[in-house]
C-alpha cells in the first residue's frame, strides 16, 4: 500500500472540487482515510492509503506527498 497526505486549499474552489471528484471516483478502492486534520479554514489535509496508482491518480492541482509501503496498515481494525 501506498500513503498519501493531500492538502486542500478551502479557498481554491478548484482544489476542493478536484480532490471531491477525485474521492467520490477512488474511495472504495483506499484502504484508509483520516478525519480532516486541517484547519477547516484554510486548508483541510487528509492521509489516505491505498493501492499506489490510486494516489499517483490526485490531481495535480492538489497539494500531495505520495509514499509506498512495504509494512502493513497501522489503521486496520487490528490497530491499537
Amino acid at each position: 500500500m501506498a500513503h498519501a497526505q493531500i492538502i486542500v486549499a478551502v479557498d481554491q474552489p478548484t482544489e476542493v472540487a478536484d480532490f471531491d471528484a477525485w474521492l467520490a471516483t477512488n474511495a472504495s478502492r483506499l484502504t484508509y482515510i483520516s478525519d480532516n486534520t486541517g484547519c477547516g479554514c484554510c486548508v483541510d489535509i487528509y492521509d489516505v492509503e491505498g493501492p499506489e496508482e490510486v494516489l499517483r491518480s490526485l490531481p495535480p492541482t492538489l497539494s500531495v506527498a505520495v509514499t509506498s509501503s512495504d509494512c502493513p496498515s497501522h489503521h486496520g481494525p487490528d490497530a491499537g
